[in-house]
């Protein structure tokens, strides 16, 4: 039975909404409470009030994140606004029709009726689309399915990729989340998107979307890393000490270390740790990479050189434009500083001029391709003699494993304090399983010119600099000049 006040709970309430979903579906005394379950309905119930329209959700598989997104969440909305327009994805169609047979036979039971009088399930429907009388609707999709024409207010994802995803399977999952999927918002100031799913790689859609700014991230492991406090609601949190296990009642800290066993621990740590670890078919060392408390005065290398990986675009999934700058003193190398943005050519081309400017090279090594093209003919008018052209032959992982000596004899140094060495560091430590690569490029590139060896040359003189000025208006005095 229903009461009124049960009523005016469960519409207004999205954990009770939950629990009452579970018991239909499921049977009643079926549900198993969990303070994970609140984090997550208290962060759903925020996105949808837009105190944050972009919400990233992982947490270990058989913990309730389908349930209560998919198939809770489109019944709560159309509920309490029939005329919502909600689409779901998941990596396929089989899978997301059977979520929206779950939200309809909720929006079916008699007590969603009596909850949300207005909510009705109109006539023109199908297994992939739940409509209502008032022209919302739930339109369940995925990957290698529809989704240009039908607009949308609210977007959920589910597992966008298997975990035995490929990476162009995870690649394709990524670009069309970016360039289909979310070019379908009615209003897209006000559109909403939750992501839900269980981390598989280091490039996964979680991955990708990490990489961007403007998401709140929900990451709750099975097993807690550190001590750890999460909201639950105003003024309360899930807190957790190192070891605890997400759910106890369902999977205690035992049954979890016997389910890594079983999986293999880089399993384990990305779909359950929500910690996907690439190291382990990484092809260089951290050994190789030494952290020193400051590199040395650009005077004192042998040749200060500029390796670029340039590309096009500015937006989300555009490649970066990379510059990594390096000092080499005979075997001695110093990663000086690194660049690293998306950008168009304008902008390319300033960030050239004031590295130039900024660290005075005595060669500029360029990948003669994408932008780095018009950058070669630039920089060549300028600065003839000291540009290099790089035409690689070889895939990204042969031109890594042909260096690889070079880093095992003498490694490389860089800032403790640089502010870039962690993006570095993370991306080289991970290839070729990293999201982005381009710093790899420009580091590799970097070094089979060294192997070949660079001419002898000075810095680029002051008086080759011009009346270059800097973002501010000011000349930028360069560290090294010619003797």
């Amino acid at each position: 039975m229903v009461t009124d006040l049960l009523k005016g709970v469960l519409a207004q309430d999205f954990l009770a909404f939950v629990e009452k979903c579970f018991e239909q579906l499921h049977g009643p005394n079926k549900f198993v409470p969990g303070e994970h379950i609140d984090v997550v309905a208290y962060h759903v119930e925020r996105a949808i009030a837009g105190d944050h329209k972009r919400l990233l959700i992982n947490m270990p598989p058989r913990h309730m994140k389908s349930f209560i997104v998919s198939v809770c969440l489109p019944a709560f909305l159309l509920g309490r606004a029939p005329d919502t327009k909600i689409i779901l994805a998941t990596y396929g169609e089989k899978l997301s029709v059977e979520h929206a047979n779950k939200t309809r036979a909720i929006m079916s039971a008699d007590w969603y009726q009596k909850v949300f009088p207005k909510t009705k399930i109109g006539v023109n429907t199908s297994v992939a689309m739940l409509r209502t009388t008032l022209n919302g609707y739930l339109f369940a999709t995925s990957v290698d399915g529809p989704a240009t024409g039908f607009g949308a207010d609210v977007i959920l994802v589910d597992d966008l990729a298997k975990a035995d995803a490929s990476p162009l399977e995870r690649e394709k999952a990524n670009k069309w989340f970016s360039s289909t999927l979310m070019t379908r918002f009615d209003d897209p100031k006000n559109g909403i998107t939750i992501v839900a799913m269980h981390r598989t790689h280091t490039d996964d859609l979680s991955g990708f979307l990490l990489d961007q700014s403007g998401w709140t991230h929900v990451k709750l492991p099975a097993i807690a890393q550190a001590a750890e406090k999460i909201a639950k609601g105003v003024g309360s949190s899930f807190s957790r000490s190192i070891g605890d296990p997400l759910h106890p009642a369902r999977m205690s800290a035992a049954e979890l270390k016997a389910l890594r066993v079983t999986l293999t621990p880089p399993v384990f740590a990305a779909q359950f740790q929500q910690e996907p670890d690439a190291t382990s078919e990484a092809l260089f060392d951290s050994k190789w990479f030494k952290a020193i408390p400051q590199i040395m005065h650009l005077n004192n290398y042998n040749f200060v050189v500029h390796s670029w990986d340039a590309a096009s675009g500015e937006g989300p999934t555009a490649s970066y434009s990379v510059c990594t700058v390096w000092g080499v003193l005979d075997d001695r190398c110093d990663l000086v500083s690194v660049y690293r943005k998306r950008v168009n050519y304008t902008r390319l081309r300033q960030a050239a001029l004031k590295l130039v400017r900024t660290f005075p090279p005595t060669h500029i090594v360029i990948e003669d391709a994408s932008s780095g093209k018009a950058l070669l003919a630039d920089l060549k008018n300028t600065f003839a003699g000291r540009i290099i052209s790089y035409t690689p032959t070889d895939g990204k992982i042969e031109r890594a494993e042909a260096v690889l000596d070079l880093l095992h004899a003498h490694g490389i140094n860089y800032p403790k304090d640089a502010t870039w060495a962690s993006a570095f560091l993370q991306e080289v430590l991970t290839f070729p399983s990293s999201f982005n690569d381009d710093q790899v490029d420009s580091l590799t590139q970097f070094l089979a010119h060294k192997r070949h060896g660079f001419a002898r040359l000075h810095a680029i003189p002051t008086a080759m600099l011009g009346d270059w000025i800097d973002d501010n208006g000011g000349y930028i005095q360069p560290l090294r000049v010619d003797s």
